[in-house]
């Protein structure tokens, strides 16, 4: 995402910033992974602030992807 000013206590659907660059996952059977050294390193330089949306590309009832954060309660299920 180019737009880092959004918040997480007042991020909705209908105001969150439109998508950037899209960088592909390469994904085995339980996990996918992103390089994202490129845009890390680009934020690093520039605003200090990496933001990312995470979306599918391919849309549809039967492509859900399940994404947990650190605040599940679940910590097998924590983020890397």
């Amino acid at each position: 995402m180019d737009n880092d000013t959004w918040n997480e206590s007042t991020i909705t659907f209908n105001n969150k910033p439109t998508a950037g660059t899209t960088i592909s996952a390469h994904y085995g059977r339980d996990a996918m992974n992103w390089d994202v050294t490129s845009a890390f390193n680009q934020a690093k330089e520039s605003d200090g602030t990496l933001s990312l949306e995470l979306k599918s590309l391919v849309e549809g009832p039967d492509r859900n992807v399940n994404v947990y954060t650190k605040e599940f309660s679940d910590p097998t299920k924590h983020p890397a």
